[in-house]
């Protein structure tokens, strides 16, 4: 499979991808993104936020992707970077600087590890991949004051990427690949619940060397800076979303698909626009990664929905007064 084709099938996953550099630093491949305009130095700079908030166009893929016209040995004009947080549906990663960690730390978690994707770094570490309805930021669970590298466990969640699996060898300074160990392949990653990522980073912390107040300091500030994916919804819009299926939703404005499960968008013959996912607590959400879905991908955004805010989305161009009116008295009619 080629690296185009890979990144492809990150993006068809509900994953926001990035361009890196083949020089080894694992750093964005400046060249390759869009330039943004500081407001306050109103200097411009290429960035890859965007795609915290946007998954990339197939256009944007091919030219990232693509092999190089040069004639140089390598597969692509870029590594892949995997964009962790929100867009890529709640996705973090545990990360094992020190290697020798995981087995340990696997024993103390194994009923949850052992559903989730583990792939072996370069040069030694290992990345823990899940998507959950609570994420946090880049965090150092575990460090060792005594060694030179003290970080020995941290996180990449919300403004945070890794390097994929499949990149060009070239994306690390070692000229090693990142290969896949354990778990489901890529690029399934299954979602867990809050509960048990607490464990996985209990587990983790399990092996922080910096003293028992600082422990208790770092959770207080984990715990505050996690967010919620999913929100509490008043009980007329849980209601409609109970009863309404998402086969109701979707086809009268042109949506198809052929398992209910992945869904193609107005005026496309094929390929996934958008895909069904299990929420941790049953729902049944709708993460669009198409830019051309109409009320669905505003300003050519992509994010994911829940039923009663994209019914109000098709059918009632946004306004959700009028759709939870609409709600309330089909329900009273029930």
């Amino acid at each position: 499979m080629s690296v185009l084709e890979l990144a492809t099938e990150y993006t068809q996953a509900g994953l926001s991808v990035i361009p890196l550099r083949l020089d080894g630093s694992k750093g964005p491949a400046d060249w390759l993104l869009p330039r943004l305009c500081d407001s306050r130095t109103q200097k411009e700079s290429a960035s890859w936020k965007p795609f915290q908030y946007r998954i990339a166009e197939q256009c944007e893929l091919d030219t990232w992707f693509s092999i190089p016209k040069s004639g140089l040995a390598i597969s692509s004009n870029a590594g892949i970077g995997l964009v962790c947080g929100a867009i890529s549906g709640g996705l973090e990663v545990i990360d094992f600087d020190d290697g020798s960690l995981l087995n340990p730390w696997y024993s103390l978690v194994h009923h949850i590890a052992a559903k989730l994707p583990i792939v072996e770094t370069p040069s030694g570490g290992w990345h823990v991949l899940y998507r959950c309805n609570e994420i946090g930021g880049n965090v150092k669970i575990a460090c060792d004051p005594d060694r030179e590298k003290q970080t020995l466990i941290e996180t990449r969640g919300e403004g945070g990427y890794i390097v994929a699996e499949g990149s060009p060898c070239e994306t690390h300074a070692t000229g090693l690949p990142y290969c896949q160990a354990f778990g489901p392949l890529l690029p399934t990653v299954p979602r867990i619940t809050p509960i048990e990522r607490r464990e996985l980073w209990a587990a983790a912390r399990s092996f922080d060397r910096r003293g028992e107040a600082f422990k208790k300091k770092l959770i207080a500030k984990q715990t505050r800076q996690s967010q919620r994916i999913a929100t509490d919804v008043n009980p007329v819009i849980a209601a409609f979303c109970d009863r309404t299926s998402w086969d109701s939703i979707l086809t009268r404005h042109g949506w198809t698909t052929r398992d209910g499960e992945c869904w193609t968008r107005p005026g496309k013959t094929y390929g996934v626009s958008a895909r069904v996912v299990i929420a941790d607590d049953g729902e049944q959400l709708l993460t669009v990664f198409s830019g051309n879905a109409g009320p669905l991908s505003p300003d050519g955004s992509h994010r994911t929905w829940n039923k009663f805010d994209a019914w109000a989305a098709l059918d009632f161009n946004g306004n959700n007064r009028e759709a939870f009116l609409k709600a309330r008295s089909e329900a009273a009619v029930c």
